[in-house]
């Protein structure tokens, strides 16, 4: 049996940090912590969330491979605005 309450609630979790990294009030990007919203939301929420779909139960053995996967994507992130930075400063 599915708990479709607690995928939804995972699933709320995921699309609000979503949200609020750009969108005001928030805009958690530019307070210093999109790395932390872009590690949960495709790390352990976005794994925990198919674990709940898939067996319908949170599973806690998938942390373990939720937090490379969110480390991982962090470093796409970062590999990203590395390259921006000359573009920023010009910008201002």
């Amino acid at each position: 049996q599915h708990d479709y309450k607690l995928a939804s609630g995972i699933f709320a979790a995921g699309a609000t940090l979503a949200v609020m990294y750009t969108a005001p009030p928030l805009r958690l990007k530019y307070r210093g912590l999109g790395d932390v919203c872009v590690f949960l939301c495709f790390g352990p929420l976005l794994m925990q969330f198919c674990a709940v779909i898939f067996t319908g139960e949170i599973q806690p053995s998938v942390y373990i491979y939720t937090v490379p996967i969110g480390i991982m994507t962090d470093m796409i992130l970062h590999a990203n605005n590395t390259r921006d930075i000359e573009a920023d400063e010009k910008a201002g």
